[in-house]
């Protein structure tokens, strides 16, 4: 659990670097679900 939440973590700190690229594939994901 603990695990996951760190890998969540790296991947939203990754998203905000990456900036216009992490908010296009959030993007993807609501469209997704």
């Amino acid at each position: 659990m603990l695990f996951l939440l760190r890998v969540c973590d790296s991947f939203l700190t990754l998203s905000v670097s990456f900036g216009c690229l992490g908010f296009g594939y959030h993007n993807v994901l609501l469209s997704v679900y």
